[in-house]
């Protein structure tokens, strides 16, 4: 099988090109032809990290102007903001699924599958409503499976006691939740921003 060279197009047996040491993605001759197509290659390369994987990033949301800006959103009801959201049709995650965890406020980690609002992928608004909606049957679910709950702690910001549910959730009612930020950890799932 054989590659060719990012910058001057020769052919080369697999093994006698050189990868680009910071992605790991674009094959080269030698440095001559990895510096001539640096201008070409730079806004590719400084996209991937180190591994020649996306680098982590926040996805982040706005909602509002002025003095009534802010970045969170209801996991309960979140259509009102999301009426009022920032770039909510911009494609934030470019994949057809994703995997999250959450954490917050359950007794565990579990991971939940999200499918794409879109061909392109995850829009801003998409990847909320998703999520809100995966809170929503997890809250659902561990009510369903509810024997007994304890009592809530008085004197706390707590108005839910402990859940012998399948999630086990503590501390809050969905009501509480808001969402921040959503971040692709290392091996590929996305880690939750969850505020009450």
């Amino acid at each position: 099988m054989s590659r060719v060279c990012a910058s001057c197009s020769t052919e080369g047996a697999q093994g006698t090109l050189q990868r680009c040491g910071r992605c790991k993605q674009a094959l080269y001759c030698d440095r001559t032809c990895q510096k001539a197509h640096w201008a070409d290659h730079k806004k590719a390369c400084l996209a991937r990290g180190l591994d020649g994987k996306p680098p982590r990033r926040d996805i982040t949301f706005t909602i509002g102007e002025g003095e009534d800006e802010r970045h969170y959103i209801s996991l309960e009801s979140p259509d009102e903001a999301l009426a009022e959201m920032h770039d909510a049709d911009e494609v934030v995650i470019a994949e057809k699924h994703i995997v999250v965890e959450l954490t917050y406020p359950l007794s565990g980690t579990f991971r939940f599958k999200l499918h794409a609002d879109t061909a392109a992928g995850f829009t801003r608004r998409g990847l909320v409503k998703r999520i809100s909606d995966t809170y929503h049957q997890v809250f659902y679910r561990d009510e369903e499976r509810t024997q007994s709950r304890s009592p809530p702690c008085s004197g706390f910001l707590i108005n839910r006691g402990f859940s012998d549910g399948k999630y086990g959730i503590w501390g809050h009612v969905l009501g509480d939740l808001v969402l921040h930020t959503v971040s692709r950890d290392k091996d590929g799932t996305y880690g939750l921003g969850i505020d009450s």
